[in-house]
């Protein structure tokens, strides 16, 4: 059976385009658009040709709907600034589920997709590690220079989100669709991102790879009965922690979370009263959540996406908390919710961010159930840092989780064409 020449080359240019959209959500997602363009020529010329053809898949739909939902309250609490530049930040919503919609008539290969990534996150590194070093010419060397924001070109939670994708990416294209060869440069990569996720300080990151391997020694004990891998996985997870923590700086930054979370828990009245406790990431995180809280409560349908910013800054002020409430000149605030079901309550409503729950958890087990497990470790890793971080407010979150989810269903839907 003889290929069609132009199945052939269309399907050359379309993996290759992807690719470089995958490098770029990798490397630095806000110059997605160079990338987007040509393949999105691409699609347009298969489909006229032939090659494509209008098969939505369902679960597409989640974002739309969620995109539908944003420009309704952008529109009912209409504001001449803000409403256009949401419509416009959340547009991947809208565009991403479209165009991955249209099914070319080859099958999508994931291993250079997979591998594009990695690279894009590499590239990432190594300008986050220039970064560093840059910082550190005019002074004595130092560690604290290699650290979170210093060692990252992006926002330390979006590269180590991301990191995470291409680090469980690459061992599930070698171990579970075998389609990357197991060679030394694999683990080489493997160990590289891990210590960058480390370097990051990344709690939501680094907290998810201990549950991950927590939960991959509990499968391998209970239902392979692999004692030997188990006890093997225990080992280099002890080894890493006691390497990890024998650095102060992330040994500090652990403590500082843990103390803080404690004493929010179990002195919660105390905690939000005492101003001087403003002095880390993690204080203004909590009281974020509190405000946020509090304000979902009195407005459980929600305020509107242009008016979320207003109501925090007026909850903050209310508290005590002015240096937290202060807007810049288009009315954001500079502290958002950081937990991204919490933002889409205070705009939405509660309703919509219960859907929105939901349908990641369809996601999850439509991964599961359609065999595409980068799927499902993906949305879990969305899940994940939704409880940490508005991960849907920046335009990485936006287009990296948008663009690989409709990418990965269009695949399953290949895969097993009448589930999809």
């Amino acid at each position: 059976m003889q290929t069609n020449p132009s199945i052939s080359k269309i399907s050359i240019f379309y993996h290759y385009s992807l690719a470089v959209c995958l490098f770029i959500i990798g490397a630095y997602s806000p110059w997605i658009l160079y990338g987007l363009l040509p393949f999105l020529l691409i699609v347009a010329y298969g489909l006229y040709r032939g090659d494509f053809t209008f098969s939505p898949q369902p679960y597409l739909y989640g974002w739309l709907i969620l995109y539908v939902c944003y420009a309704i309250s952008a529109c009912v609490y209409w504001d001449p600034i803000l409403s256009p530049r949401r419509l416009e930040y959340k547009l991947s919503f809208l565009i991403f589920p479209l165009l991955f919609s249209f099914k070319p008539n080859f099958k999508i290969k994931l291993n250079l997709l997979i591998i594009a990534f990695g690279i894009g996150i590499l590239a990432a590194s190594f300008a986050g590690i220039i970064k560093s070093f840059l910082i550190a010419l005019n002074e004595p060397i130092h560690l604290s220079q290699f650290l979170t924001s210093n060692i990252c070109i992006n926002h330390p939670s979006y590269y180590a989100a991301f990191a995470t994708i291409a680090f469980f990416g690459l061992l599930l294209g070698v171990k579970y669709y075998y389609c990357i060869p197991e060679n030394i440069m694999v683990y080489a990569y493997s160990g590289f991102i891990l210590i960058m996720i480390l370097l990051s300080i990344s709690l939501a990151a680094i907290s998810f790879l201990v549950i991950s391997c927590l939960t991959l020694v509990l499968y391998l004990v209970i239902a392979k009965r692999k004692i030997r891998l188990a006890f093997i996985a225990v080992f280099i997870f002890s080894l890493l922690t006691l390497v990890a923590l024998q650095n102060r700086f992330i040994r500090d930054d652990f403590t500082s979370s843990f103390n803080s979370l404690t004493s929010f828990l179990f002195n919660h009245k105390e905690y939000s009263s005492d101003k001087d406790k403003i002095n880390h990431g993690d204080e203004v995180r909590l009281i974020m959540w509190t405000v946020t809280v509090q304000e979902l409560i009195k407005h459980p349908m929600g305020v509107g996406t242009t008016r979320s910013d207003a109501t925090l800054s007026e909850g903050l002020n209310s508290l005590g908390y002015g240096d937290l409430a202060i807007k810049d000149i288009n009315g954001e605030i500079k502290y958002n919710p950081h937990n991204q079901y919490l933002q889409t309550g205070l705009e939405l409503g509660i309703i919509p961010m219960l859907c929105m729950m939901i349908y990641f958890l369809l996601l999850i087990c439509h991964g599961i159930k359609s065999k595409n497990i980068w799927l499902s470790v993906i949305v879990l890793i969305l899940t994940y840092n939704c409880l940490f971080e508005s991960i849907l407010q920046r335009q990485s979150g936006i287009v990296g989780f948008t663009f690989l989810t409709c990418l990965l269903l269009l695949y399953s839907k290949q895969q097993n064409p009448v589930s999809g």
